[in-house]
Parts: structure tokens; sequence; C-alpha cells
């Protein structure tokens, strides 16, 4: 009482008596905050025992119990895992807990969000392939699901993240060229994510209850309604990911209605199942158990404030992951985005398909076409008793576009979220060793152990920043924030021992690249300003480094930054809110409460976790929040602004204050002497290799007459440069001969078989 008084005379905020929270509080906040039961009963002790308004221990673990049997919170196992028996049930009460202390928000999606370098669909003439089939060529151009229709699927896919056909006279893949190879879908206007509860799918969740625990009736809400499409979806994102200490695989669910829904404690974990590998064979067995649940929360929607609204699922997670459930043959594979049906790279042999399908190699200007769910529905129609290889007439690349197996979940291609995360770390690790390859190609080989020792350097002194040997040697989240805004340093120390074009087209990248970041990873709705120089942005950066930096390839990663992540932020009006932060954060408090789950097996550890996440969910403000919260610093308030401010690490050091042991600084150092050196074999490596294709292709390609000397432009020592393909096109001239694309093209329609040199 004299706090709470003085706290009164103070203008200052009073704490809640004990007494005014139910055992069940306590239980969430022993749960959510990892208080051992020991731990618990010190702190009832020294607060007075029983008078101190605490429950007891015993309290404790009777309301345990009764919390256990609960339906949002029932947790059984079988012989994949541990898993929740009702996902609905706790996906509902988080949701009535999140409206009930008013941190609802509203995420109304737009339809404006259709990228201006988007190709739509059109019609294209014949061709033949490079064997000179001219039947493979013509399925090119009238089997395939874009070429007889007005519209993408993606345009026709309604708040709900269900996509119905857009005609009901769908003519299948054969479309008007002939017989086709594949089931025609159905034209009944039912969503294109079939085998729900009521129907389950063959080979995924048609063996019924697994063993080990009996499942809820899906939609034993009463009283549920027909979602109201008029109204704003709330929106789930799911995702799934391989980790740990001991290797399981987790299945997270999130609610992106709320602030920081990237966090774990407002996050669902719906299981833990223990597994060696994460390919297509495990993630099959694992999404039987409760994959059905999650086509019946698309299905029939949730409530919010008793009006029953339909559900936008999106996916999030690793790029692998997500190849994996939508069937895909992964980021390696000649088509490998999951938006659109760009090809990885251009040779003499794909120009027709490059003209339809588009390139990743194009940057900002790919006009890949975006995928289908309607193409999604039709493969896991064809592969219903196998993948491609298993059927006794594979589909060729023209109709399965690198769709190889069953997709285990079908969704929108724009209701997946472009990992922001793994955009983070990838392409900050790629901008490292991009500087380390020019080095290279400016000053050779010889240096580039040496110029990569002080480049971490550099990061390890200003950045304060090492590699995680647990993360494969790789930064972390942060860190690679705490380098982006290090890399003009970077730029510098480049600068200062290869000046040149590439220096500072590579200044001109960073900057853009800081531009992006924080847009990226920002949870909360950017506004449309901002929106436009992102997109602005994005494509700068790609296309920024094309030229300059003639040996790098666009990456998937890449791709998908430029073409796809602009106008998913246009629809969903943020990136960071739909990250795949929360799924990776799991494995690391996995590991952490292992010595509180302890159990006799493994699978009683996974079961006591997911019981522990289940009760320990982050309860609602009203019941914790006893008065104001120290409100946030405007932006750029505690950045460092005096040259002898403490706040920087430097200062701290020329301060003589001791920041590290001299055993954490001697492990730092052995870990950035590793990584630089592996970043420097990696550089020289790519620079060898591309050096050894342009001379492949001065060797083969005669130099024009009136241009002696042209083929020197080939690459080592100290004033060497790198000319690139410009180089070999120019050398390659304008001989009056037909190019190898040509030569195929026209042999193929003469039904001959005639390869080009490449």
């Amino acid at each position: 009482m004299r706090i709470i008084c003085g706290a009164a005379r103070t203008t200052g905020a009073g704490v809640a008596p004990f007494h005014s929270l139910s055992v069940r509080q306590q239980l969430e906040f022993k749960v959510a905050n990892r208080i051992s039961g020991v731990t618990w009963t010190r702190i009832r002790a020294f607060l007075g025992g029983a008078s101190s308004g605490l429950a007891s221990r015993e309290a404790l673990r009777r309301d345990t119990d009764l919390a256990a049997g609960e339906e949002r919170n029932r947790v059984t196992t079988s012989a994949a895992g541990a898993f929740l028996l009702s996902p609905r049930a706790a996906v509902q009460a988080l949701l009535d807990d999140i409206v009930r202390s008013e941190r609802f928000l509203e995420c109304p999606v737009s339809e404006e969000w259709r990228s201006s370098r988007g190709r739509e669909p059109t019609a294209v003439v014949a061709a033949a392939d490079a064997s000179g089939n001219t039947a493979a060529a013509a399925s090119l151009s009238d089997s395939s699901d874009w070429a007889d229709e007005q519209e993408s699927e993606c345009e026709s896919s309604t708040s709900g993240g269900r996509v119905s056909p857009s005609g009901a006279d769908d003519r299948g893949c054969g479309g008007g060229g002939g017989p086709s190879d594949l089931p025609p879908a159905a034209g009944d206007g039912s969503t294109c994510c079939r085998g729900g509860p009521s129907e389950p799918r063959s080979g995924v969740d048609g063996s019924g209850t697994p063993s080990g625990g009996e499942r809820s009736a899906p939609c034993s809400d009463e009283g549920a309604t027909t979602p109201n499409p008029a109204m704003p979806a709330v929106q789930l994102c799911f995702g799934m990911d391989k980790g740990g200490r001991q290797s399981t695989v987790k299945v997270y669910l999130g609610i992106a209605n709320q602030p920081h829904p990237a966090s774990v404690g407002n996050s669902i974990v719906l299981g833990v199942f223990p597994c060696k590998t994460d390919d297509y064979e495990a993630l099959e067995s694992i999404c039987a158990v409760w994959l059905a649940d999650i086509e019946e929360l698309r299905a029939n929607g949730l409530r919010v404030r008793g009006r029953q609204r339909s559900v936008c699922l999106i996916m999030t997670g690793d790029f692998l992951w997500m190849s994996m459930m939508s069937g895909h043959d992964g980021p390696s594979c000649r088509r490998p985005c999951l938006w659109c049906t760009a090809l990885a790279w251009p040779t003499a042999k794909n120009a027709a398909e490059v003209q339809k399908f588009g390139c990743t190699q194009d940057g900002s200007r790919c006009n890949g076409r975006r995928r289908t769910a309607r193409h999604a529905e039709r493969m896991r129609e064809a592969y219903a008793n196998g993948d491609n290889k298993t059927r006794p007439t594979p589909l060729s690349p023209w109709r399965h576009l690198s769709i190889v197996r069953s997709p285990l979940l079908i969704i929108d291609p724009s209701d997946i979220a472009p990992m922001v995360l793994h955009l983070t770390l990838g392409i900050t690790a790629r901008l490292l060793l991009l500087a380390a390859e020019t080095f290279a190609a400016e000053r050779g080989e010889d240096g580039a152990p040496d110029f990569c020792a002080a480049l971490g350097t550099l990061l390890r002194e200003e950045a304060g920043v090492a590699p995680a040997p647990y993360f494969g040697g790789a930064f972390e989240g942060a860190e690679c924030h705490r380098i982006t805004r290090k890399l003009a340093r970077v730029c510098d120390l480049l600068a200062s021992r290869a000046p040149g074009p590439r220096a500072d087209a590579l200044r001109r990248s960073y900057a853009l690249w800081d531009e992006i970041v924080p847009i990226l990873n920002r949870a909360t709705v950017i506004p449309v300003s901002e929106i436009a120089a992102f997109e602005r942005a994005t494509a700068s950066f790609v296309d920024g480094l094309a030229e300059p930096f003639p040996w790098l390839r666009v990456s998937p990663k890449l791709h998908v930054l430029c073409c796809h992540a602009a106008p998913f932020l246009r629809r969903f009006g943020s990136l960071g809110r739909y990250s795949e932060q929360a799924l990776e954060a799991l494995h690391g408090q996995f590991n952490r409460d292992a010595e509180r789950c302890t159990a006799p097996t493994f699978l009683g550890s996974c079961r006591a976790y997911v019981q522990l996440s289940a009760l320990g969910r982050a309860p609602g403000a009203d019941a914790h929040n006893n008065g104001p919260r120290r409100q946030s610093a405007a932006p750029g308030a505690r950045v460092a602004k005096r040259t002898d401010d403490k706040r920087t690490r430097a200062n701290r050091q020329a301060a003589g204050m001791i920041v590290s042991t001299d055993a954490c600084r001697e492990k730092q150092e052995a870990d950035m002497a590793a990584w630089a050196e592996g970043l420097a074999t990696r550089a020289t490596t790519t620079i060898r290799a591309y050096n050894r294709r342009v001379q492949a292709r001065l060797s083969t390609r005669p130099a024009p007459v009136g241009r002696p000397g042209a083929g020197s432009a080939a690459v080592t020592g100290e004033s060497a440069t790198v000319e690139g393909e410009s180089t070999a096109a120019e050398v390659g001239g304008d001989d009056g001969l037909l190019d190898d694309a040509d030569t195929d093209f026209f042999m193929g329609l003469l039904g001959w078989s005639f390869p080009g040199r490449d």
C-alpha cells in the first residue's frame, strides 16, 4: 500500500495487487516467463507466503491440469510427433483474446497490387523445341494454363485466399490443341483446395485419424455461419521449418491481425515432429496430421466479434520448404520461382521459352507469367499416383513448369510471403561476397585473402558482429542489420585498395540496400509513397548490379526482391508483418526449454513443449498492463551524435572500457578469420570460373576483320579487368551467319536435330 500511495503522489504507475490476478492469469504469467516451480515458491515465500496473493505451487498444478484439458490446449502424440488436437479451438481462443484486449487490427487487402512489369497472357506462335519436336512446341502455345485465359488466376482470388475457376468451360491443360494427358479441372465453382475434412486426399490425409489421440470434430463452434465476403479476412501466417539441437520440424500458425505478429509469444505451435530430413516424403507424413484442420479453417472461417469472417492463409518460411509444399522442384531447377514461370538462365536452346515465360536474369524487366492455383490443382490430379518420374508418360517441362510432384497445399501464389528474413540474410551475405569478387577482378587473386581479412576485421571492430558457428558460419538477422549500417565503410575499404568504376557502382548498390532493408523488415503498414520508393529502389538495386558485375547471377532471392516483393507489399501493405522470424525463433526457444520439458522419451519432451506453448501464450494486455508504458524513442534519438559518445564500440575501447573477455575476443577472431578465408576462396573461384567462360567464348568465336587484338579481354594480374558479356558479343560481331538460337529454330521446323555450339 505504501508503494501504491507513493506512486499516486508522484503521478507514477501503481502496481496492481497480486490478488487481482486469477490463478489462471498467474499460471500464464509463470509459463510465459519461464519461471520454474522452485523459483515461484521462493518468490511467494519472500513476499509473505499465503498473504502475498500469489497462488501456491499446488494450486498452479491443479489449474495446469484443468487448463491442459481444455479444447484449445489439448495435446496428443502419434508416431509422427506431438501436436494440438484442435487447431481451430486454439486459433479461435487466441483471436478472441486479441479482440478482447483491443489489439485486433483490420488488415484489408488491396486488389491494386499487380506489378506493371508483369505480362498479361497472350497468344504465342508455335515454335519447335531444340530437338525438333514440333508437337511439344505447339503445346507451348496452346496447352498451358495461360494461353487461353484473359486474366491470371491470381486476379480472380478472393479475399479469403481461395481461388475459384474463372470460367465453367475449363478446357484443361490440353486446351484446343488436342487431347490432354492431364485430367480436366472441375468447373463447378468449388474452391481449388480440395480434400478437406469431409473429402480426404489420397496420400496426404486419407489415412484418417492418426494413432495416439482422438481428433476433434472440425468446425465444432455453435452457430457458425458462412463467412461474410464483404468483411476483411482474418490473415493467418502458416509455416514449417526443421532445426534445433535435436532435429525436429516445428509447425507454426500466427495471426497477422495484431501488433508484433512475428513474435513467438503471439503465435501458435501446432506441433513438433522429430525427423531426420525435411524432404517431401517426411513433410507428407507430417501434413497428414494437421492439414485437414488448416483446410477446414480456410473453408469455414473464424468468428470476430460474433461475426464469421473468411480466412486468408499466407504461407511463410524458407524457399526450400515452400517449394516442397508447392510440389516445386526447388530454387535450383529450370524455373526456380514460386510466383512466376520465369526461366533461370537463357541458353541458345530455350529462346522460345524465354520469350514466352521470361527469364530471371533480366532483373526487374523479367516478364514472367504469374503461376496459377488452377495449374497447381491440375498437377495434383496428374500426380495422384506418384511424382513425374513415376508416371507412365512423364509430363514435359512445357506442361509441369517445374511442378514435379503433387502439391501438399494448394495456395494462390499471391498469398506466398516473400521470406523477408531469408532475403535479408542472403542478400547481405551476397553483397559482402561481391566486394571480395570485385577486388579479385580488379587486382587479381593474390591479394584477395588479405582484403577479406581486412574486411572481417572492419566488421568485427566497427559493426561489432561475428559469424555464428551454429548458424553455418554465417551472420544472423540482427547482425545483418548492423552490417547494412556499416556498408559505407566496406565501400571505403574497397575504394582504398581497388578504386575504379566497380567500386563506385558497389557504393550505389550498398546505398540502395540501406534504403530497402528498413521497409523490408518493418511490421507496420507502409505508406503508399514509401511503397513506390521501395519498388523503384529494388528495381534499381538489382538492375544496377548487372552491368558493372557481369559475373553476377540474378539469384532466386534477388528475383523475388525486385519482381515479387513490391506486388505483395502493395497488396497487403507490409512485408515484415508476414515475416518467418517467429518460425525461425522456435528452434532457439525449443533448445532453451529442453531442460524444463523433461520426459523419459524425446517424444514426451516434444509433447511437454507443445503443452507449455499452449498454456503460455501471451495473455491479454488488459490483464497485465497496470499503467502507462514508456513511449518509444524518436527515430535517431539514441544514435551517437558526439565523437566521444560511449555508446559506440570504438569509443568504449578507446576509453579503456572492457567490452569482452580475452577468451571471447579470441573466439570471435578465429571465427571471423575462418569466415574471411572462406569468403576469399569463393570470390576467387567465381572470378576464375568467369574468366574461363570468357576465354572459351573468345576462342570459339572468330574476331571480326579490322579488330586485331580484340581477343585480349581476359583477365588476371594487376591491371586486369573483366570485360564480360559485352566484350564477348563484340568479339563475335555480325558475321552474316545465324546464331545458335536461330539455327536450332529453323532446323527444328524441318524436323532435324542440329544442336548449337553452346
